[in-house]
């Protein structure tokens, strides 16, 4: 398996984490019940959300903390394939998008579940997270919990 020496505390401490992660998210979302009225406070929520999203992801792979399933699988295989992770993301993040609309369309006739925030967030997340990467490399390497 890839990294698996290398890595195995990390990826068992995916699972509680992504039960911490999620609990937060309800939590959360419960206390700052914010919904769009219209188009305009959509996107300035959804931008917030990907900007936050790619910020928060940069943090946690940069400073090599657990991150959540998804994000440690990219950084394994940009690691693997010699690339960085913001360009990872972003190839992994529209190849499973594409492999949600031809599964739903195999099994359903229709691409269900993808709108225009899934496209944005796939586009920009990762493109984003390559921005504040090169931006917070030098924070970065003095906070990396690796030394």
């Amino acid at each position: 398996m890839l990294l698996r020496k290398k890595l195995e505390l990390k990826i068992i401490l995916q699972l509680p984490m992504t039960l911490l992660v999620g609990r937060l998210v309800d939590f959360f979302d419960n206390l700052l019940a914010f919904t769009a009225k219209g188009y305009v406070d959509g996107f300035l929520l959804m931008a917030a959300a990907i900007l936050l999203t790619a910020f928060g992801v940069t943090l946690a792979v940069g400073m090599d903390l657990v991150p959540n399933a998804p994000d440690g699988m990219v950084n394994c295989l940009a690691w693997a394939v010699g690339w960085q992770f913001g360009k990872m993301k972003y190839t992994f993040d529209i190849s499973m998008m594409c492999l949600t609309c031809v599964l739903s369309f195999v099994f359903t006739g229709s691409i269900i579940g993808i709108g225009w925030g899934t496209l944005c967030t796939a586009v920009l997340v990762g493109r984003f997270a390559e921005v504040f990467r090169q931006r917070m490399k030098r924070p970065l390497q003095l906070y990396d919990v690796k030394k």
